[in-house]
């Protein structure tokens, strides 16, 4: 895109001369149209060109020409020439994010400085930088006007205290979140009796940005309401708020948040730094809010909680996991099978599900611990010294260097296993007679279209806990659908036997061929600590052709959920997210399904209605 307003009053130079000692380096995009701020440098020879009037900047896609200011640095020691950093504001620029060129242009001729591979910054790093290079001794003196109004910065607005506005209005910002990549979440309450609140705004350096609409979660705050609300008359506990903003963030700038009321006073509130990490800070938000029932929920994920959830959780998982390996006796060489069994909580499981493998299993299979809590790693590793000893059967364990979730652990733990056949267990699942696995892997081995298998899972009393899922829409959940496990807490059925087709399986027990598993990534770690990572994996394996079953002839007992302590709260609205995250994936799949379902069912509606008159 070009600056038309600026280009087409100049003509094109006429000589344009590229010099290989002059490069730009550095770039950033000024807010408000501005103009682009840039850093690089040129021959000593060439150090005239910087008084130049104009420039004209090249991007890959387009470009557009400016009003140049520009001011030498130092000399740069090194290089075939002598040269000097430059500092250059381009006012009035186009659009373009890929910088390849600026020509110095005085009207006529122009000289050309490359600029493909310059680093694109934001503002405040840039300004930093520009800064750093005019202050070295040796430097020009940069003109009054436009580069020393961009370095002094944007003039942050004084703050402004609510109480202090003609209204009666009170706001108190409590914690900040940050969102990847330029996004921030805001916790506080807001007091506004009189309903004088017209806009909302984050201002952070150059940049302001509205408040959109429906991006105000409201929150219910008794402890606000009695010590602000009552005061102002208000009796209603919905004072707190969630406010996200998806963008508009600038790195390393003065932020606040702007409050307009109708009678067009401002009041300004300075944000407090950030406090938690990614999965505090996940707990901390999911405990304070009380979800609705009804497809009332959809649109509070849809245009909060949800990105501001699925941000903090790809967040803290940007940075690779690190695991300490400790191998227990001789691993197998060549397994055809690996057991990945993520431990979380309940260490003592540990010992009882060892004690059973090494009744059950047989030479040849790889064990693989991935301890998920590394709280836990200095009561683990004695234990697992102790039962290595005691049972003398092999197995590795990984000690994780931070609290990953059930996905991002198993996907951890298949990272470092070999087996042709993997089998996922928790650490809650117990087998009781030999040949279990062999009894999977013969599953798979019939039938190539069969992606994933699980045994029947069974309670303690031998009622079913998990004979398949069925993908069943909940209404207090606005029609999103759950894996719900329709035999549980039945006795087994006679009819239960070989091989089950179903919607899902549940992830406490499953089977597959590595490069089945390879093909389809894994467990998606989207799924925030644990919760339909799951029925995803099957739904993936749907998308490909590939079928789901119990193997009803292989049993063993699931203690169900023992390793996830207390029920709290944010763990329930957790799920309600992974529910969102999963529905609204898959949603145009369920959609065509439903169609092929009604479909089905009028036609044989039909065919019964034409029986009907026949008869």
């Amino acid at each position: 895109m070009r600056d038309t307003a600026h280009s087409d009053a100049l003509a094109a130079p006429a000589e344009v001369r590229s010099v290989a000692e002059g490069r730009v380096t550095a770039w950033s995009r000024l807010g408000g149209g501005r103009g682009i701020l840039l850093a690089g440098w040129v021959p000593e020879a060439c150090r005239a060109s910087l008084a130049a009037p104009h420039a004209i900047v090249h991007f890959r896609a387009g470009g557009g020409a400016g009003p140049l200011q520009a001011c030498a640095g130092a000399p740069i020691a090194g290089g075939r020439e002598a040269r000097r950093g430059f500092v250059a504001l381009v006012e009035e620029m186009g659009d373009g994010t890929d910088l390849v060129a600026i020509d110095l242009w005085d009207g006529t001729a122009a000289l050309r400085l490359g600029g493909d591979g310059a680093m694109a910054f934001g503002v405040a790093a840039m300004r930093a930088m520009a800064q750093a290079i005019l202050a070295e001794p040796g430097a020009d003196a940069p003109d009054d006007g436009g580069i020393i109004a961009v370095l002094a910065g944007p003039d942050m607005p004084d703050a402004v205290d609510p109480a202090k506005l003609a209204v009666r209005l009170r706001c108190e910002i409590e914690e900040t979140f940050l969102i990847a990549p330029d996004g921030l979440a805001l916790y506080g309450w807001l007091a506004d009796p009189a309903d004088a609140v017209r806009a909302i705004r984050l201002r952070s350096g150059d940049r302001v940005t509205p408040l959109a609409a429906g991006h105000w979660l409201p929150i219910r705050r008794r402890d606000v309401l009695e010590s602000i609300g009552v005061g102002l008359g208000l009796d209603d506990p919905a004072l707190g708020f969630l406010a996200f903003f998806p963008e508009g963030l600038q790195s390393g700038a003065a932020t606040m948040l702007e409050i307009e009321t109708r009678a067009g006073e401002v009041a300004r509130l300075p944000l407090p730094a950030p406090g938690y990490a990614p999965l505090a800070a996940i707990r901390s938000i999911l405990s304070a809010v009380d979800l609705p029932h009804g497809t009332a929920v959809a649109p509070i994920f849809d245009q909060v909680l949800g990105p501001v959830i699925l941000g903090l959780n790809r967040q803290r998982l940007r940075k690779p996991a690190t695991a300490t390996v400790l191998d227990f006796g001789d691993r197998p060489a060549n397994p055809l099978r690996s057991v990945i069994v993520p431990l979380y909580g309940r260490l003592d499981f540990m010992t009882y599900q060892l004690v059973q493998f090494s009744a059950t299993l047989g030479e040849g299979t790889e064990i693989i611990y991935v301890l998920d809590d590394p709280r836990q790693r200095w009561e683990a590793e004695p234990l697992a010294h102790s039962l290595f000893a005691r049972l003398g059967l092999p197995f590795r364990l990984l000690c994780v260097d931070r609290n990953l979730g059930f996905g991002p652990a198993v996907n951890l733990g298949v990272r470092y296993s070999s087996g042709r056949h993997l089998c996922v267990v928790n650490s809650d699942v117990f087998p009781h007679a030999a040949g279990w696995l062999d009894g999977l892997s013969a599953h798979l081995e019939r039938d190539p279209a069969l992606g994933i298998v699980s045994p029947l899972l069974l309670f303690e009393d031998g009622t079913v806990q998990h004979g398949g899922c069925r993908l069943t829409a909940l209404p207090q959940f606005g029609g999103w659908r759950f894996p719900l496990h329709p035999d549980k807490g039945r006795p087994a059925a006679a009819g239960m036997a070989g091989r089950m087709d179903c919607e899902a399986v549940s992830g406490a027990c499953i089977m597959m061929p590595r490069a089945v598993w390879q093909d389809v990534d894994g467990f998606d770690e989207d799924y925030a600590i644990g919760d339909f990572e799951d029925a995803d994996l099957c739904m993936k394996l749907q998308a490909r052709g590939l079928g789901c079953a119990v193997a009803a002839d292989v049993t063993l007992f699931h203690l169900e959920r023992q390793t996830q302590g207390r029920n709290a709260k944010w763990r329930h609205n957790l799920t309600a997210f992974n529910a969102w995250h999963f529905n609204r994936r898959w949603e145009r799949y369920f959609a065509v399904s439903g169609q092929r379902h009604a479909a089905s069912k009028n036609k044989i509606d039909n065919f019964s209605e034409m029986k009907r008159k026949v008869a």
